[in-house]
């Protein structure tokens, strides 16, 4: 029977990082409040990679017209835990957003990319009510 040299180095290579998957990125409108009016945000999810060293996501977003890619400006930081975020205020335009697994040596997996086209809030405005027209002699008031 043949006798391993090195015993126990069959394991996972920890230079090759598998990266996560099922990354998806949608719209969705919100509220800032009494005057401020509404804006877009991004929800962004993805399925955690089965990398067995796994530390955390980079998570990084673009616009089409930007050339670099931001890494700071998703949950305010270069990387998270979660396999989920949020981007609040986000510009109207064309979107590209990534993700990529990290491990416990500073290894990084490819990315996976998505991209969505962010339009804002498109919805008409409610109806005014409670407005009074009223004729008087120098015109309408």
């Amino acid at each position: 029977m043949p006798v391993d040299p090195n015993p126990g180095t069959d394991g996972p290579d920890a230079n090759t990082v598998a990266p996560p998957t099922n990354l998806t990125v949608t719209e969705e409108t919100y509220s800032t409040g009494a005057g401020s009016g509404v804006k877009g945000r991004l929800l962004i999810d993805w399925d955690p990679s089965p990398d067995g060293f796994l530390l955390a996501y980079q998570v990084e977003m673009k616009l089409q017209s930007v050339t670099d890619w931001d890494q700071t400006h998703i949950l305010g930081r270069t990387a998270t835990t979660e396999t989920h975020g949020t981007v609040d205020d986000v510009a109207v335009g064309f979107c590209h957003v990534r993700v990529a697994a990290i491990n416990t040596v500073e290894r990084r997996s490819t990315f996976i990319q998505e991209s969505v086209t962010v339009s804002g809030d498109t919805s008409p405005p409610e109806d005014v009510t409670g407005f009074i027209q009223e004729a008087g002699v120098s015109g309408i008031s």
